[in-house]
């Protein structure tokens, strides 16, 4: 699972980060850059509501505080 290039820059200035077998796998590098805008690309075959949960998490569980980190 997991798609784009580790590191490469988006047209609008951001980065990409791959994922190897877990979303978590981003967690520290996404904790590094702090990033305001979070998008997860997979194709249909990869999603699941397992996912998007997943996602939730990754989301939310950066520090102690209540709210999401990433839009």
């Amino acid at each position: 699972m997991g798609g784009g290039r580790g590191g490469a820059r988006t047209p609008a200035g951001g980065r990409r980060h791959a994922w190897r077998e877990t979303i978590e796998d981003l967690r520290e590098s996404l904790r590094a850059q702090r990033p305001g805008l979070v998008a997860f690309v997979a194709v249909p075959a990869e999603t699941s509501r397992e996912f998007g949960m997943e996602v939730h998490g990754l989301c939310r569980n950066h520090d102690d505080d209540p709210w999401g980190d990433y839009l």
